[in-house]
């Protein structure tokens, strides 16, 4: 008889403490929590945002760079380039590559690219237009991804 309320209450003690984790871990989360850390995290990427352009102001005006336009007072600098500047960054130590009008230094890229280093080692120091719009055609991810090494415009 011991020996059954002995497993029994093994048992129940096992029943209780799987049905705690599951609900512990199944249980809906607070809509309210999750809209307040949301705006709250959208809140500090647009204060971040504004300290980054101010920063970026300050240092054009102490600065004065020829080779740029500030297209609005809310808008960083947008650097421009000649296509021969960016030929002259065309290997693994620095890589800038033109793709539609835009500039962007892939060096960091180089080695996380998940196609491999060769695909961005063929772009650097050129016009990767066609190169990238074959192989991504305008998929989000790689898009994105792209978005981050962008250091400014194509001069006319």
């Amino acid at each position: 008889m011991r020996k059954n309320i002995l497993i029994v209450s093994i048992l129940l003690i096992v029943f209780v403490g799987f049905a705690f984790l599951y609900f512990k871990n199944s249980s809906p989360k607070d809509e309210s929590t999750e809209y307040f850390n949301y705006q709250n995290e959208s809140q500090n990427i647009v204060q971040n945002e504004s300290q980054d352009i101010d920063k970026g102001e300050n240092q054009n005006n102490n600065n004065l760079a020829t080779n740029s336009e500030k297209t609005s007072q809310n808008q960083l600098v947008k650097k421009t380039y000649s296509f021969e500047e960016v030929q002259t960054h065309n290997s693994k130590q620095s890589c800038w590559s033109a793709i539609r009008g835009k500039i962007y230094d892939l060096t960091s890229w180089i080695n996380n690219h998940p196609g491999g280093e060769k695909a961005i080692l063929r772009i650097c120091g050129k016009d990767g237009t066609e190169a990238f719009v074959n192989q991504h055609g305008g998929k989000n991810k790689p898009e994105k991804a792209l978005s981050q090494f962008e250091i400014g415009e194509l001069q006319n």
